[in-house]
């Protein structure tokens, strides 16, 4: 493995969902109590801790670059992965700063927006920096807290023959 980078929603947004999910799922057994008589009802709970376990995971990015592939995933431990882009496909590596509500609509897995005027597609959890790749038939902005050493992986792993910059 050539680089590896894990990334994780921020503090405040794991407050914030929480919050919310943890208001509903009171207010939920509240009323469940008081409609079955005081009979308390632990569905709302458990459906809580279910939904908290499942944000918890998918709430962790990890690329991975190999002489071979970038393999992008989200998930910890369950991973679910996402895009793996053959290294030998990629023309262009370039460091990109942007603005994730405008150029993505936001985090996460992002699929067929525009930068810079064309196309592209987003992979990123938080910041707003990140690595454009380009290659014939994609665009990705893989978004990273360490842009520069991510790229300088990707410029040295892309065959001689393929790259463009």
């Amino acid at each position: 493995m050539l680089y590896r980078e894990k990334q994780t929603s921020s503090l405040w947004t794991y407050l914030f969902v929480f919050s919310l999910l943890g208001g509903g799922a009171i207010t939920t057994g509240w009323g469940i109590y008081l409609q079955n008589g005081g009979f308390f009802s632990a569905l709302p709970l458990f459906l809580y801790l279910i939904v908290v376990v499942f944000i918890l995971d998918l709430s962790t990015m990890t690329t991975e670059v190999t002489p071979t592939e970038i393999d992008v995933h989200w998930g910890n431990p369950i991973s679910i992965r996402c895009e793996h882009i053959p290294v030998k496909d990629i023309h262009t590596v370039s460091v990109v700063t942007y603005h994730p509500l405008w150029d993505s609509a936001g985090w996460g897995y992002r699929h067929y927006k525009f930068f810079q005027g064309k196309k592209c597609s987003f992979l990123n959890m938080r910041g707003n920096q990140g690595v454009l790749i380009e290659g014939d038939s994609f665009r990705w902005v893989i978004g990273s807290q360490t842009p520069e050493q991510l790229a300088t992986v990707l410029r040295n792993a892309i065959p001689s023959d393929t790259i463009q910059n």
